[in-house]
């Protein structure tokens, strides 16, 4: 049973080698390389990024170090010493999985955020599947897309939007609200 319990440690300790250089490349991201909202949510907290900087070469040592160690055990026929010290490099990946814990919170966080922004409101007037109007104060802002690709249009005033939806084929009779109320209908006078 030793045998059988020191190779499957010994596997995945190879393995999780592997986690030093995703940190590698998360730490390159969250360092500045990469862009977007949640790379710079994470950048903003430096605790991360350093953790994620340390495990770039650490995590090696410490791996390398317990496989010695463990070695050295074994050849002093200490069963039970050998296999705890493969264990430590185990352990210390805890701070490294709490990190992508709270990197994955963040993503998801964002992704409901983007989610509700991208998505049609009963203020909003549809004028095609994927496609709609907001108005927000005295601005007009047009989104078109599909989930994931999207582009917003903005306009300063009425005039600007439906000459916008002319020049791409849109019917402003077409664009009404979940009341059923049309764009057109409610008029220029309405949002001025």
């Amino acid at each position: 049973m030793y045998h059988f319990c020191r190779t499957v440690l010994l596997v995945v300790l190879w393995f999780s080698l592997l986690a030093a250089f995703y940190s590698f490349f998360s730490y390159l991201c969250y360092a500045g390389l990469c862009g977007g909202a949640v790379a710079e949510e994470i950048s903003r907290n430096p605790l991360y990024v350093k953790i994620l900087g340390y495990y770039t070469w650490l995590y090696p040592l410490i791996v390398f170090g317990a496989l010695y160690l463990s070695r050295r055990r074994r050849q002093a026929e200490d069963a039970v010493g050998s296999l705890t010290i493969l264990l430590v490099p185990l352990i210390s990946l805890l701070p490294l999985i709490y990190i992508y814990f709270q990197v994955e919170k963040i993503s998801n966080n964002y992704a409901k955020q983007q989610d509700a922004y991208y998505t049609a409101h009963p203020t909003d007037f549809v004028c095609a599947p994927g496609k709609f109007i907001r108005r927000d104060n005295s601005h007009f802002y047009y989104f078109s897309g599909i989930a994931g690709s999207w582009s917003v249009t903005y306009f300063d005033n009425y005039e600007e939007m439906v000459t916008f939806l002319e020049n791409n084929e849109l019917n402003i009779l077409h664009c009404k609200n979940q009341k059923g109320i049309s764009l057109y209908s409610l008029g220029k006078s309405y949002f001025i």
